[in-house]
């Protein structure tokens, strides 16, 4: 086949036929096409479905929102919510509730932090219940960093600092940081060897 068009004269035909032949080269461009296309298809969908799974924005922890009253919260969480016996104060804020949960087998706390000055609800902190430990939970912050970035994507910041204090004692810093237009998620861990003290949080508060 030399062309795209070949002139066949059938036995016995009184007139010249044309038929199209497509040449060989021109088919396997034909597939290169097809191929490159799909793949850029596949590509594409993939990357609509990793957009859609990661949200656009955050208006708080769970069905919290910045602004609730502790009546609000109540009215969201309903039996989930826990009273506490003793109002705990944070700095600036304080917290009457809190909802226990459980991830990958360890136990958490999270406190819905009211600003004092209008006990309105300013933060959200999840925090685990174990805060002494002698070895660093590197592997637990790892852990739980990888669901979140599958949750909210990659971090808009990161931390890992690691230090020697006194001369002889060890810390840790580490964190993450996720910014949406509404909240901000802060994920952080820290340790040291003096004290012991190992401190795990995921603190979600209004992005200013």
């Amino acid at each position: 086949m030399q062309g795209a068009i070949d002139r066949i004269a059938p036995e016995g035909a009184g007139d010249a036929r044309i038929i199209h032949v497509r040449p060989l080269t021109d088919m396997n461009a034909h597939h290169r096409s097809i191929a490159k296309l799909f793949v850029a298809a596949t590509l594409l969908l993939s990357l609509a479905t990793l957009s859609f799974s990661q949200p656009i924005d955050l208006f708080g922890w769970e069905k919290s929102r910045w602004g609730m009253s502790d009546k609000d919260l109540i009215a969201v969480f309903g039996s989930r919510l826990q009273k506490l016996s003793k109002r705990q104060a944070f700095h600036k804020w304080h917290t009457d509730y809190v909802i226990p949960v459980e991830l990958a087998g360890e136990s958490y706390t999270v406190f819905f932090q009211m600003a004092d000055d209008t006990d309105k609800l300013s933060q959200v902190l999840v925090r685990l219940n174990e805060m002494k430990s002698r070895t660093p939970r590197e592997d637990l912050f790892n852990a739980l960093a990888s669901a979140l970035a599958h949750d909210y994507g990659e971090p808009d910041a990161k931390t890992n600092d690691r230090y020697r204090f006194s001369s002889k004692f060890n810390g840790l810093e580490l964190s993450h940081t996720w910014r949406f237009p509404t909240t901000t998620i802060e994920f952080a861990y820290s340790w040291d060897d003096q004290i012991f003290a190992s401190t795990l949080t995921v603190r979600y508060f209004p992005t200013r």
